[in-house]
């Protein structure tokens, strides 16, 4: 990958873990139920942190400032550590093949 495509990566897991972080603040918070995330994003949620764990927990284990980054991330995985998509690597990799040929908006 370039230099430049690094940075595309790496700004497109931020925006996503963002993303999934702002709905994990929310369902904590009781802004949001569970179960709307559940039946919205919880597919979602589970195949990007099952991709980014490994950047995730490495991110944490560098930055001594902050060693809970992500931690509303890791509050949902929580409550989804038994998702069957967790265990089958098969469907993870199906999930982002239909990612990757979705239109750009």
């Amino acid at each position: 990958m370039t230099r430049q495509g690094g940075k595309r990566a790496s700004r497109m897991y931020e925006d996503v873990m963002t993303f999934f972080d702002t709905l994990g603040f929310l369902v904590r918070t009781g802004r949001m139920d569970d179960s709307v995330f559940g039946e919205t994003w919880s597919y979602d949620f589970v195949a990007y942190f099952t991709a980014c764990k490994p950047i995730m927990d490495e991110e944490r284990a560098s930055d001594t400032e902050s060693p809970k980054v992500w931690q509303n991330v890791y509050d949902l995985t929580d409550r989804y550590h038994d998702h069957p998509l967790l265990r089958d690597r098969a469907a993870l990799k199906d999930y982002f093949e239909h990612e990757k040929n979705l239109p750009e908006r």
